[in-house]
């Protein structure tokens, strides 16, 4: 295999050539494996992602969708998350709510009003 190198990465990398010159990777420089490619997600598993409380059913709300109906910026959303306040699910790099956990979290913000005699 053949790479032709251009550009002033190039020199940088492999030394000063000349234009135009091509060069030989050997297998030194070849990844041993080609890397890893995770499987396609299927609908069944993408459904099974979306559901909680034990195959209840219940679908996942987004971060945005919480912070519509508490009525709050999405940065609080994930402080909340992030401070272990407001229980969660990570899937992947995505936070998602269980409605449960949101009922849960807004009974526990739930204060008593004391009336004055």
């Amino acid at each position: 295999m053949a790479v032709r190198y251009t550009g002033a990465s190039a020199a940088a990398v492999r030394g000063p050539r000349a234009p135009g010159e091509t060069a030989s990777l050997c297998a030194a420089h070849l990844p041993a494996s080609p890397p890893a490619i995770a499987p396609p997600i299927t609908k069944d598993a993408a459904t099974t992602l979306s559901r909680c409380d034990g195959g209840a059913g219940e679908p996942l709300l987004s971060v945005k969708q919480v912070a519509e109906q508490l009525g709050i910026a999405t940065a609080t959303v994930y402080g909340l998350c992030a401070d272990g306040r407001l229980a969660h699910v990570r899937v992947l790099n995505v936070i998602r709510i269980p409605p449960s956990d949101l009922d849960a979290f807004i009974a526990s913000q739930r204060r008593s009003v004391r009336r004055r005699p």
